[in-house]
C-alpha cells in the first residue's frame, strides 16, 4: 500500500469526494495507482485496472499531522560512516630516483553524503482544541422611522343596475309545509242538496193482496205476519225478496218455516243484529240439506262463491280453497299477513339476500292446522325464512331455512299457537 501517498504533490492523489458518484462523475476512468478519499464511507478508493472500476480498500485516510514533539537529547551514538569517496589522482611527475625514504600520506578525500534514516511513525492526533477566535461585531443597521399614514379614500358605491328579466316559472314543486294542528272548531253544516227526482213506480206484484208496511218493527213476538198472503208459497218461481235492514227477534236469528211449522232456513247475526250467515236445515230428521241447480237446462254447475280468498269447509274441515294470485315482493324484508295462506305463494324477487318473517300469533293470528303458506325465491338473492318474536320453526335436518336457489321453495304450516313446521 506504499502507493497510497497523502502528498498533495502526488499526481495519483485525486483528493476528497463526498460520494462515489461524485468521484465517478469527475474520473469515470482512472489510471493504475490513482486513489481518492470518499467521505460517505470515510475510506480510500483505488482504481482497479482488472475490473476497470473504483474499488473500496477499506482503509481510512491518515489523520492530520499532530504538533511537532520536543527535540530529544543529542544522540551519543555516532551514525554509520558514509561510503569512502574516490581517491584523487595528481598529475604524474617525472620519475625521480628511487627514494629510500617513505613519502607523506596523501590528504583524506571528502566525506560522502550522509544516509537518511527511515521516517518515524506519525504521532497520535491532538486531543486539545485550538483557541476560538473572537466573535466579530453584529452587522445590523438601525430601523428607519415609520412614514406617515396616507389619507383614507372615500367609499365609492356604484349606481344600481337595471332589474334583469323574470326567469321562467319553476317546474319543480316546492316542499309541502307541515300540516297544521287539527281544528277544534266544527265547521258550519253545508246546505241540504236538492231532492232527487222520484223514480218510476214498479210493477204491482201478486205476492201480497194487502199493502206491506216496509218499516215494520218487531214488537217482541216470535211470529209476525206481514199483510195477508193471497196464496201459499208453494208455487213461486223466480222471485227475489230483499231485506235492506233485517233485525233479529230471538237471539240474533231470523227463521223461515214451512206450512208444518218446521224450520227450513235460519239466518244468523254477526253480533250487531244484521243478517250475515245463512243456515239451511233439513225439515225432517235424517234428511240432507240439498242445494240443487234447477231448471230445464242440463249439466248445470253448482257454484259456491266465497268472499275474497275464503275456504269451503265440511264440518270444519277444508275441502276447497279459493286461492289468489302470487304475492310478489320486491323488497328485502317481508312479514306474513292474513290472506297469504290463501294465495298461490309469496314470491321474493329481490336480487339481494332477503327475509320472510313469520309473525307471532299475538300480531297475526293465523288459524292453527289449516294455515299453509308457500314461499318462493324468485330472484338471485337467497330467501331465508325467519321466526318472529316467540315463534318456533321446526324442520327436518335436510330442510334449511335458506332456500338459496332461484325458483326454489318452502312450505310452512302452523301446527301450534306459535309453532310452525318447515317442509
Amino acid at each position: 500500500m506504499s502507493y497510497l501517498s497523502t502528498s498533495a504533490t502526488d499526481s495519483n492523489n485525486l483528493g476528497y469526494f463526498p460520494t462515489l458518484t461524485a468521484l465517478e462523475a469527475a474520473y469515470p476512468v482512472g489510471v493504475i495507482g490513482a486513489f481518492a478519499v470518499i467521505g460517505a464511507t470515510n475510506t480510500i478508493w483505488t482504481w482497479d485496472e482488472a475490473t476497470t472500476d473504483w474499488v473500496n480498500t477499506g482503509n481510512a485516510p491518515p489523520g492530520a499531522a499532530g504538533p511537532t514533539g520536543p527535540t530529544g537529547p543529542a544522540s551519543t551514538v555516532a551514525g554509520p560512516t558514509g561510503a569512502t569517496g574516490p581517491a584523487g589522482t595528481g598529475a604524474t611527475g617525472p620519475t625521480g630516483p628511487a627514494s629510500t625514504v617513505a613519502g607523506p600520506t596523501g590528504a583524506t578525500g571528502p566525506t560522502g553524503p550522509a544516509g537518511t534514516g527511515a521516517t518515524g511513525p506519525t504521532g497520535p492526533a491532538s486531543t486539545v482544541a485550538g483557541p476560538t477566535g473572537p466573535t466579530g461585531p453584529a452587522g445590523t443597521g438601525a430601523t428607519g422611522a415609520t412614514g406617515p399614514t396616507g389619507p383614507t379614500g372615500s367609499a365609492g358605491t356604484g349606481a344600481t343596475g337595471p332589474t334583469g328579466p323574470t326567469g321562467a316559472a319553476s317546474t319543480v314543486a316546492g316542499p309541502t309545509g307541515p300540516t297544521g294542528p287539527a281544528s277544534t272548531v266544527v265547521g258550519p253544516t253545508g246546505a241540504t242538496g236538492a231532492t232527487g227526482a222520484t223514480g218510476a213506480t214498479g210493477a204491482t206484484g201478486n205476492l201480497w193482496s194487502d199493502p206491506v208496511n216496509a218499516n215494520i218493527v218487531p214488537d217482541g213476538n216470535v211470529t209476525r205476519n206481514i199483510g195477508t198472503p193471497s196464496a201459499r208459497f208453494n208455487d213461486i218461481e223466480a222471485v227475489r225478496i230483499t231485506f235492506s235492514t233485517l233485525r233479529s227477534i230471538v237471539e240474533g236469528q231470523f227463521t223461515m218455516i214451512n206450512e208444518a211449522g218446521e224450520t227450513i232456513a235460519l239466518f244468523g247475526a254477526d253480533g250487531t243484529g244484521y243478517v250475515n250467515y245463512p243456515d239451511f236445515q233439513a225439515a225432517t230428521t235424517g234428511n240432507p240439506v240439498i242445494l240443487q241447480a234447477w231448471g230445464a237446462d242440463t249439466n248445470v254447475n253448482l257454484r259456491l262463491n266465497t268472499k275474497g280468498t275464503g275456504k269451503v269447509q265440511a264440518n270444519g274441515v277444508e275441502v276447497a280453497t279459493v286461492r289468489g294470485a302470487v304475492n310478489d315482493q320486491t323488497g328485502t324484508a317481508y312479514t306474513l299477513v292474513i290472506g297469504d295462506e290463501y294465495l298461490d305463494g309469496v314470491r321474493q324477487t329481490n336480487a339481494s339476500p332477503n327475509t320472510v318473517t313469520i309473525p307471532p300469533n299475538a300480531d297475526v293470528a293465523f288459524p292453527v292446522g289449516s294455515t299453509k303458506v308457500l314461499i318462493i325465491q324468485g330472484g338471485a338473492g337467497s330467501t331465508t325464512i325467519a321466526a318472529g318474536a316467540g315463534v318456533t320453526i321446526n324442520a327436518p335436518a335436510s330442510v334449511t331455512a335458506a332456500i338459496g336457489e332461484i325458483n326454489g321453495s318452502r312450505v310452512i304450516q302452523k301446527v301450534g299457537v306459535n309453532e310452525w313446521l318447515l317442509i
